[in-house]
C-alpha cells in the first residue's frame, strides 16, 4: 500500500475499464433494434401511429395493407443512379388531405429497415433527394413510402409508390 496516498488501493473510476470494451459495446448495439436512420422519437411516434395486426412489425407487412385510402399518388420513380439526384413526384388525390409536412422513405422488399430521405419535406408535389446513397445496392424492388407528419410528430402512411430500381 502506498503510504503517500492511502486511498489509492481502493479508488476506482466509473465507468470501470471494461465498460467500453468491444464486447460491451457490441452487446449494447445488438440489444437496440434499428428501425430507421431517424431519431428515437420519430421511431416511437411512427410505431405508435401505424395501425398493424398484433405481432407484426409495420414495415414487414405487405406494403399496401397500411396505406390510408387514396390520399396521395406517387409517380413510378425513374431508374435511380447512386451518387446522383433523384426526384419523388406525387399528386394529391383526396382534396380533404392538407398535411403541410411529409416524411419520405425509400424501402426495399428484401429488407425491413427504410432509408429516410426527408424527415420534414413540404407537401409541394415534388422532392429532390440530393444524392442517392452509394451504399444502396444496385437492384430492383425499391419503393417509396410517404407519411403525413402531424404537428405532434405523429406519422400516418398516406402513399406508397410502385416498384422501381437503382440501376447503377
Amino acid at each position: 500500500m502506498d503510504h503517500h496516498h492511502p486511498q489509492a488501493a481502493t479508488m476506482q473510476t466509473y465507468p470501470s475499464g471494461d465498460y467500453w470494451s468491444t464486447q460491451s459495446v457490441r452487446s449494447a448495439i445488438a440489444a437496440s433494434p434499428a428501425r430507421s436512420r431517424a431519431s428515437t422519437w420519430d421511431s416511437v411516434f411512427s410505431l405508435d401511429a401505424l395501425p398493424r395486426p398484433s405481432g407484426l412489425h409495420p414495415h414487414l407487412d405487405e406494403p399496401t395493407k397500411e396505406v390510408k385510402g387514396n390520399v396521395l399518388a406517387i409517380e413510378t420513380p425513374k431508374d435511380w443512379c447512386r451518387g446522383q439526384a433523384a426526384e419523388v413526384i406525387w399528386t394529391t388525390v383526396d382534396p380533404a388531405f392538407n398535411a403541410a409536412v411529409l416524411r419520405i422513405e425509400v424501402c426495399n422488399k428484401a429488407w425491413d429497415v427504410p432509408t429516410t430521405i426527408a424527415e420534414h419535406a413540404p407537401n409541394t408535389g415534388c422532392f429532390e433527394w440530393k444524392r442517392v446513397h452509394w451504399g444502396m445496392p444496385i437492384q430492383g424492388d425499391y419503393f417509396i413510402k410517404v407519411y403525413a407528419v402531424s404537428e405532434l410528430g405523429v406519422l400516418e402512411l398516406v402513399a406508397q409508390s410502385p416498384l422501381f430500381a437503382i440501376v447503377q
